[in-house]
């Protein structure tokens, strides 16, 4: 044994003393110090069926978390919360009613990604009309108790922050004709949009990509409109785009009567997303904005996630519908931002180099990305880095008609199945939607192809 490995066994041992004279068993001990995933494979936490609870739901599975003891996982359902025990694989608890669980539907709801940091369950949450309002919903799990929980009875445990930038974005008429009496952009209409904002779905907690602090913020991404012909002459959609929050600034439930607290963290009650107007002090802004050019993807990350072992954040979407872009055309994919390498200032790119041999879409285009300009300018954002991980070291090129320069490599994913709802549970291992209705464990390879644990 090495000096180094004696003095490592040494500390150890008086950890281990120290802990027992203070009333922790051996067992106790070892417990806290098992990662997730190996909780999850002593325990053969291998396949969950939640049918019978979320067929009350509206669609699919839509985002999975876990709690930090691996005692409960958390599922979305568009308009439904589950909590599901991980050792008896029932359901015990459920938040629900947040409207018809539709994203085109009036008051409809749409309830996405989720992430725990903290002791809470955080995930986003979309009202894209009447409302034009996109959320962070905070559950507190302490509070989900019973199946069927409606949220408009919960005096406690439902909070939501009104978050800013994807709020304004997608209401944003750019330079169009909006048809909306309010003279705001119009759901699902290819008009308006700033960045294609079509709202937001993936949510995280990670360090900035880097960032040598050990400061953690939550990450939102939006999702993008591209999902139709109609969206086929635009080209400042080509972004997954990336708003950082400050999770110090919402971690004290705000009181409305004395004023105390943090004011963006606000019990939720429906009104607050079926109504345009909100309060000046209301609304979070971003403390920064991140951009990740991927080429256009249907409704943009799906789901976000931190990888637990590294710095990497992954980008979850659904299949990419423009031409120079096939391999990722018939399934889903997954896109790797390099933790470790920090961001680029370049130009925005929004069109401006489009290269489209139709004339009539190319003038569209250059009109379009005119909206961005500031001072006559396209100004310069912040860039982060994609890793290659197909294994065959992808360098920059020219994408197809954008006229846009750079690295851009993706997995492609079989099935619907990352993009339904993941969470890291290290050593690349993974909960995983396994179909709409089905979570399961996986483990991944270096080139993101994953493999089903156990049996299902």
């Amino acid at each position: 044994m090495t000096h180094s490995k004696k003095i490592i066994s040494l500390l150890l041992v008086m950890v281990v003393t120290l802990s027992l004279s203070l009333g922790f068993n051996r067992q106790d001990l070892l417990a806290e110090a098992e990662e997730p995933w190996e909780i999850a494979l002593k325990n053969k936490y291998f396949n969950y069926d939640v049918t019978d609870a979320a067929t009350e739901a509206s669609s699919h599975l839509q985002g999975i978390c876990v709690d930090d003891e691996m005692k409960y996982a958390y599922l979305s359902y568009t308009d439904t919360l589950l909590k599901l025990d991980l050792a008896s694989g029932e359901v015990v608890g459920s938040v629900c009613d947040f409207g018809p669980g539709s994203i085109t539907a009036e008051g409809g709801a749409h309830i996405g990604c989720l992430a725990y940091y903290n002791g809470k369950v955080y995930g986003s949450l979309e009202y894209k009309s009447p409302g034009k309002k996109f959320f962070l919903v905070v559950f507190d799990p302490s509070k989900i108790t019973e199946i069927g929980m409606s949220f408009q009875d919960m005096e406690e445990g439902v909070d939501a922050v009104l978050l800013a930038e994807p709020t304004a974005d997608f209401r944003d008429p750019l330079n169009d004709e909006p048809s909306s009496d309010d003279g705001t952009a119009v759901n699902n209409d290819p008009l308006g949009h700033r960045f294609g904002c079509s709202g937001i779905d993936g949510v995280t907690f990670a360090r900035l990509p880097g960032d040598d602090s050990d400061k953690i913020y939550c990450l939102v991404a939006y999702g993008i409109f591209a999902n139709g012909e109609e969206w086929q002459q635009r080209y400042d959609n080509n972004y997954n785009i990336i708003q950082v929050y400050d999770p110090e600034m919402f971690d004290e439930h705000y009181d409305p009567e004395t004023g105390e607290g943090d004011s963006v963290l606000r019990r939720f009650v429906y009104e607050r997303g079926i109504d345009m107007s909100f309060e000046e002090n209301e609304a979070l802004n971003a403390v920064d904005t991140y951009y990740v050019w991927t080429g256009t993807t249907t409704w943009g990350c799906q789901n976000l996630e931190a990888e637990r072992d590294s710095r990497d954040i992954v980008l979850y979407t659904y299949s990419t519908p423009k031409k120079g872009w096939e391999k990722w055309s018939q399934a889903d994919a997954a896109f790797v931002i390099d933790g470790e390498a920090g961001y680029e200032l370049k130009e925005l790119e929004v069109g401006q180099s489009n290269k489209n041999s139709d004339q009539e879409i190319r003038e569209a285009a250059l009109s379009k990305a005119d909206c961005y300009k500031v001072d006559g300018i396209f100004p310069e954002v912040k860039h982060l880095s994609l890793k290659c991980i197909c294994g065959e070291d992808c360098q920059a090129q020219e994408w197809a008609d954008t006229g846009y320069n750079t690295m851009v490599c993706g997995a492609v994913i079989d099935g619907s199945t990352a993009t339904f709802g993941i969470v890291s549970l290290g050593n690349d291992y993974y909960f995983m939607a396994h179909d709409k209705y089905q979570m399961s464990l996986f483990q991944r390879d270096e080139n993101f192809n994953f493999t089903l644990v156990g049996e299902k």
